[in-house]
């Protein structure tokens, strides 16, 4: 695992990707924090279904001291988990699935249900994390993940998606300021 850097504010530079990552995953990771760099806080990441978005964004996850994985199944959720454990990180993981839950203060991840957050924001100062990752980000126009979303102010707001586009034609771009990532399925067969 890579080590947290917890500098609030600081240039990260780009971080060498971990060895485990396939090509395209280290393509992304460096696309990430190439934009983080340049000052931008809220990016989309695109990749199709199979190619492994969980696992590039728990890369990008240890690089920061606390981080809030939201997603919006159990069954992603529950993925979420394996592969962070997977990826052979030692810190603390907390989950947000129903209202008698809340995140331990000492977490460094913390995978929310956003149905469970959407009434309970008070609880969850801003600045709590340092990265906030939406899982299925094509959802992100929805009123209820916008509260959400909008509620936290990270450094780096990151968005995953098998689509950068929404099937009903709302736009991602008053939630994410660049595409930073896109793979698209031909590249993914060849």
């Amino acid at each position: 695992a890579l080590p947290a850097i917890t500098l609030p504010g600081a240039r990260r530079g780009v971080p060498t990707p971990p060895a485990h990552l396939r090509p395209r995953q280290k393509d992304a990771f460096k696309a990430v924090f190439e934009n983080l760099n340049k000052g931008i806080d809220s990016m989309l990441v695109a990749l199709p279904t199979g190619v492994g978005k969980t696992h590039l964004a728990i890369a990008i996850a240890h690089q920061f001291e606390r981080v809030l994985f939201l997603v919006h199944r159990t069954e992603l959720l529950n993925q979420t988990l394996n592969s962070y454990h997977a990826a052979g990180n030692p810190r603390n993981v907390t989950t947000i699935t129903s209202a008698s839950r809340t995140a331990a203060p000492d977490a460094h991840l913390t995978v929310g249900m956003i149905q469970t957050l959407a009434g309970r924001l008070h609880q969850y100062a801003p600045q709590r994390y340092g990265l906030v990752i939406v899982d299925e980000a094509h959802h992100s126009a929805a009123a209820e993940w916008r509260k959400v979303i909008q509620h936290f102010h990270p450094e780096l707001s990151l968005g995953l998606s098998a689509t950068p586009e929404r099937q009903d034609g709302a736009p991602l771009s008053n939630l994410y300021s660049v595409l930073a990532y896109h793979m698209t399925v031909a590249d993914a067969v060849r």
